[in-house]
């Protein structure tokens, strides 16, 4: 039967293992955002050119 330390620490790893894919999420959900702005940006410029 695992010790009361031993939990602690296996606790202690994935709880820093949900911080890190936290942080991963945000970064990669902050980079979608930034594609998707891009990707309106570039709709408006085409929309744009193809009405002048």
């Amino acid at each position: 039967m695992p010790s009361k330390t031993g939990d602690h620490h296996e606790s202690e790893k994935i709880q820093a293992e949900i911080a890190k894919l936290m942080a991963e999420t945000s970064r990669i959900n902050a980079e979608l955002s930034k594609l998707d702005l891009d990707s309106k940006k570039t709709e408006a410029e085409t929309t744009k050119l193809v009405t002048s």
